[in-house]
């Protein structure tokens, strides 16, 4: 009968100096793709250090990998099962443990309640996604199980993690590790992986916003202060009759646009700082996202409609609404006056994540606004002091949506994927009984 066989991945180069290191605890910062989490399936079941001094489970040692999210925690105990199938004496799935011929286990859990974590003694710990976790989850829960470990020899810990800004715990386990005896890090980029394609990572570079860029591919602690949008990366054009003259002179028009309104709509009317923002934009030839009308009032129902019907037949385009909860009443109203649109959803994005296409877009000055609009001011204000917990960023979420479109539904040359959006005149979109607000910028032209 074979011997049961522990498949485990072949350290690529760029990972074997993390690997052999005789450090105890061990704090890698790595960009995304780097291959933190399968690197980490060694040390766990056969050991790292030289040798592999310091042992893993295969060995008889008893450990813990510890993860953010009961999400994670499944992706790292299906990996866990992977390398592993055959190889145990015992598999429990509650809780997610393996245990090996020699005595030696891991055990896979979530952190999302630090203190059901407490308990155990063990040899090792691994966390996964440090930078998501709790600040007492190791200095408080995890750290004490390992003073005295059950194997009798010194237990060690490995720290892995992409950045998450600046001020939390793991930049400063990071910063420590750079003195303390017995600890050593790392901080290496995505680039590092020669698996990765290099026109993957171009492609990310070239469209994801530099927070973004430097946090998740170069590995940087990275803050936002200061807000995501920056003044400084504000272009501007001017309205002369039917021209829109742009930054660098060239003269455009509207009618030539592909055209599309973005609707976010309030969570609330009650909330003084919830608004629904109806928003028109315009891709020019040069590739520009360009915002035509920003409507952003707090109203709801029947009003809303009205308001988003004004400016598609203003704009002779169509609607993208956001579709959640709030929402439905919208729709379903939409749907009974046979009124076209399409949705677009959050998914499980939050709304930082969202923003980073626009961010992008903006950073890169492909984003054009008016000189002059009414509306100019409160969209400003709403770029400029959005953050990711704060209210007042209905007009980022609609601008996001459109980032969004722009990227899905319209091929590099500006020709409109979907039928849905075209520069001829549609059919009337008014209901009987319900009138437009204003001409339409064609009426005069």
């Amino acid at each position: 009968m074979s011997e049961p066989t522990i498949l485990l991945p072949r350290p690529l180069p760029h990972q074997r100096e993390f690997l052999l290191s005789p450090a105890r605890h061990k704090v890698l910062v790595a960009g995304r793709k780097w291959g933190k989490s399968l690197t980490c399936l060694t040390p766990l079941l056969d050991g790292h250090g030289p040798g592999a001094c310091l042992q893993g489970a295969a060995h008889g040692a008893k450990g813990a990998w510890i993860a953010p999210t009961i999400e994670i925690s499944r992706v790292i105990w299906d990996a866990l099962k992977d390398a592993t199938v055959g190889a145990w004496t015992e598999k429990h799935e509650i809780p997610s443990k393996i245990t090996f011929p020699g005595g030696g286990s891991i055990v896979v859990r979530s952190a999302h309640d630090p203190d059901s974590l407490r308990g155990p003694n063990y040899d090792f710990v691994v966390m996964d996604e440090a930078a998501m976790l709790h600040p007492d989850t190791w200095s408080k829960v995890l750290e004490p199980t390992l003073a005295a470990p059950p194997s009798g020899r010194p237990g060690w810990a490995i720290f892995i993690s992409t950045p998450a800004g600046v001020e939390n715990w793991f930049r400063k386990v990071y910063d420590d590790a750079a003195t303390r005896p017995g600890w050593a890090r790392w901080q290496r980029p995505s680039s590092d992986n020669p698996v990765i394609a290099r026109e993957f990572l171009e492609e990310k570079q070239a469209t994801v916003s530099s927070y973004v860029w430097r946090q998740e591919y170069l590995a940087e602690f990275v803050s936002a202060a200061g807000g995501l949008f920056k003044r400084e990366d504000a272009r501007y054009y001017r309205v002369e009759g039917d021209e829109y003259v742009l930054p660098a002179g060239q003269i455009v028009y509207p009618r030539d646009m592909q055209r599309f309104v973005t609707v976010d709509t309030a969570t609330s009317t009650r909330d003084a700082a919830c608004f629904t923002a109806c928003m028109a934009w315009g891709i020019d030839t040069h590739g520009h996202l360009v915002l035509l009308e920003l409507d952003l009032a707090r109203i709801e129902g029947a009003e809303i409609m009205r308001r988003i019907l004004a400016m598609c037949q203003r704009w002779e385009c169509t609607a993208w609404i956001e579709e959640n909860s709030t929402s439905k009443h919208l729709l379903s109203l939409m749907e009974s006056e046979g009124i076209p649109f399409r949705t677009v959803t959050a998914g499980s994005q939050d709304k930082w994540t969202r923003a980073q296409e626009a961010v992008a877009l903006w950073e890169r000055h492909m984003v054009l606004i008016p000189e002059r609009a009414a509306w100019l001011e409160g969209f400003e204000r709403q770029l400029y002091n959005f953050e990711p917990k704060g209210n007042d960023s209905d007009s980022v979420d609609a601008f996001a949506y459109a980032a969004r479109i722009m990227r899905d539904e319209f091929t590099p040359s500006g020709s409109l994927l979907s039928a849905m959006v075209t520069s001829r005149r549609p059919k009337q979109y008014l209901p009987p009984g319900i009138a437009a607000s204003g001409p339409s910028p064609w009426d005069r032209q």
